[in-house]
């Protein structure tokens, strides 16, 4: 019975019997197509609103009975999540908040079936299940959230989107594609085997990290092919990418660390592992999925041109493109961002140089993720500035005093905006 009707039935039931309290019937209240319900991990109320939360299980068989609701997530965790999606609908975090849906158990239920209709997650955490998400229905997008942990992370027949998401620590396969796929900002790590499996349907694959999975970075099957733009593929064994030769389109502008994705002149192929200098899942100043990092050594650093069109408006983490203070993109998920930092000095800095050695200072500096450089009035020069605070001049300044004046503006690679020293 559609919900609509269920609803006029139960009004003239409350008519009949002075029923006043039936509209706190879980659902009653959400007849329209289209509605917002509303669910956390301790919800008992009708879905009408956050402070009359229901379960997320309750939630969704209301969904279920419309097209194009909205189910939105209080945070903290939802346990023993099998939801199945047999509507059009879309699961969200509230604002600000982080819900985490952790499953039954790998071999045991998927946390997400998607078995008709198009099915939007944004901003969860899919954890613990057979699979993250299956999805058979006519459309699946998944935006900002975080698929860890599961026997297998995201399998779909559906056409799919993913956009900055990260994909990592499946007991198998990250993703397995069966349909047509748009990636974008997402990052694939850490997965038991290929990262990303493309058994039919095209893989594009832009401004995103496929690194250190157990099985082949990507892998198109024999129906399936790849276009990879602006991204970065490393550590994967035995080889990053399979079945090269004939399935995969270099778009331009990625970074591999072997040669086995066939990239073309204006991409780097067979990179070290230090040249490349990725470094571990961390939330790298975001409080969405994590992402792996960068510094301004990596070959990825400033690769792709902003005319390429492949230099995407913002990172993973939302952060924009090209970072603060450069010129062109990086390749991956991960942006490197440079932030202008003022240190107040109460007054000028001196100190005694002999002629040919070093002066040494101390000036508080915290937060740094490398070397921080400024410019001292007398001489004028380069100092620089390690990242636990010590001021090292040139060892060839000339004798006499090196003073610097308040306020000294210097600048430092960092993962996010906004960090103090």
């Amino acid at each position: 019975m559609r919900r609509g009707l269920r609803v006029v039935v139960l009004a003239v039931l409350a008519g009949a019997m002075g029923m006043a309290g039936i509209a706190g019937v879980p659902g009653a209240a959400h007849a329209a197509t289209g509605a917002t319900l509303y669910a956390s991990p301790a919800g008992t109320g009708d879905c009408s609103s956050a402070a009359a939360a229901c379960s997320l299980q309750a939630a969704v068989t209301e969904a279920n009975g419309d097209t194009g609701d909205t189910v939105v997530l209080a945070g903290s965790t939802y346990t023993s999540v099998a939801l199945a999606l047999n509507a059009s609908m879309s699961l969200v975090a509230a604002p600000g908040a982080d819900p985490v849906l952790y499953g039954e158990g790998r071999q045991t239920n998927n946390v997400i079936d998607v078995n008709a209709g198009l099915a939007t997650i944004s901003g969860l955490t899919v954890t613990n299940g057979d699979t993250g998400i299956v999805g058979n229905g006519s459309g699946l997008t998944v935006t900002a959230s975080t698929i860890e942990g599961n026997g297998e992370g995201i399998s779909t027949s559906s056409p799919a989107t993913v956009t900055e998401s990260t994909i990592s620590g499946s007991a198998g396969t990250g993703i397995e594609l069966l349909a047509s796929m748009t990636m974008t900002n997402s990052t694939v790590t850490g997965n038991d085997n290929t990262g990303v499996d493309v058994e039919g349907g095209t893989l594009t694959a832009t401004g995103s990290t496929i690194s250190d999975n157990a099985g082949f970075g990507i892998s198109p099957g024999a129906v399936g092919s790849m276009t990879l733009g602006s991204s970065l593929i490393t550590g994967n064994s035995p080889a990053n990418c399979a079945n090269a030769s004939s399935s995969i389109t270099d778009a331009g502008y990625n970074v591999a660390s072997d040669d086995s994705c066939g990239l073309g002149s204006t991409s780097v192929s067979g990179a070290s592992a230090a040249a490349i200098g990725l470094g571990a899942l961390a939330a790298n100043g975001s409080a969405g999925p994590q992402t792996q990092a960068i510094g301004t050594s990596s070959d990825a650093y400033q690769l792709v041109p902003v005319s390429s069109g492949l230099c995407l408006a913002t990172d993973e983490r939302g952060l924009g493109r090209p970072g603060t203070g450069t010129t062109d993109c990086d390749a991956g998920a991960y942006e490197l961002q440079y932030q202008p930092v003022t240190l107040a000095q109460a007054g000028t800095t001196t100190g005694s140089v002999t002629a040919g050695t070093a002066f040494s200072g101390q000036l508080a500096v915290t937060g740094a993720t490398g070397p921080v450089s400024y410019l001292t009035t007398s001489p004028a020069g380069p100092v620089t500035v390690s990242a636990a605070g010590v001021i090292t001049a040139p060892a060839t300044v000339p004798a006499g005093s090196i003073s610097s004046l308040a306020p000294i503006p210097i600048r430092w690679g960092t993962a996010a905006p906004g960090p103090s020293p």
